[in-house]
């Protein structure tokens, strides 16, 4: 048996630094971390469909960072918060 957390019922996240997040537009998700690059003229287009491998700057999982990550809007000012899922400490959810 598991918690069975479903991404688009998560309202709220709570990170390790204290805060409670809100979280917009059902924009809650996990996938893989990483830090990517893209130039300029790159960021012109659909640059994310386009990923190259000369693109990543940190893959997840190298070095011993995990691998999996969140995203989400956040509700205050629409800005987007990225982080390792370890930061996570509880989610709210709405059913």
């Amino acid at each position: 048996m598991s918690l069975a957390i479903d991404v688009d019922d998560v309202v709220s996240v709570l990170l390790s630094d204290g805060e409670w997040y809100g979280v917009q537009d059902y924009s809650f998700t996990i996938d893989s971390y990483e830090y990517l690059y893209f130039s300029e003229a790159e960021k012109d287009g659909d640059y994310r469909s386009k990923l190259e491998p000369h693109n990543i700057v940190h893959g997840g999982g190298s070095s011993g960072i995990t691998a999996s990550g969140f995203g989400f809007k956040w509700t205050t000012g629409g800005i987007w918060m990225y982080g390792p899922l370890s930061a996570i400490v509880s989610v709210k959810v709405e059913r």
